[in-house]
């Protein structure tokens, strides 16, 4: 019961009903929930355009994820291509080197090459000057 439409008496106890009210206040109600009934279709119609977006965006992200992991393991074997060529360059210049160590650069010449100076130089000495102790080729 509505406590609007109870009417007390003066020690606060319920004295009479106001059926006249009645009548307003179903009206009123009623009147709201069909205001409810009328809007569902059109917020129906909004949730479902609402959806089908949303299944498209997934999608596309589905379809970008797919390209994504394409490109990562076409990388991944060009870089794993790449890891073997420099092996197989090392272990050839390995091979070629003169040095007992393979192929070895001083800590100065690595130094200079690391810092971006000019590279050391290599001056060939015939080997009759080099003997004659001179200097001059």
């Amino acid at each position: 019961m509505n406590p609007d439409l109870v009417v007390c008496d003066k020690d606060g106890k319920p004295y009479s009903v106001r059926y006249d009210q009645v009548n307003a206040m179903l009206l009123n109600e009623f009147l709201k929930e069909r205001k409810k009934v009328e809007d569902q279709p059109e917020t129906i119609a909004q949730l479902k355009s609402d959806a089908t977006k949303q299944e498209a965006a997934r999608i596309e992200l589905t379809s970008t994820v797919a390209q994504q992991q394409k490109a990562m393991e076409i990388l991944t074997a060009q870089l794993k291509e790449q890891a073997a060529q420099i092996q197989r360059v090392s272990a050839q210049l390995a091979a070629a080197s003169p040095s007992p160590g393979g192929l070895a650069l001083n800590q100065f010449a690595k130094g200079r090459i690391c810092r971006g100076g000019p590279a050391p130089r290599t001056v060939c000495r015939p080997a009759v000057a080099l003997r004659e102790g001179g200097n001059n080729p």
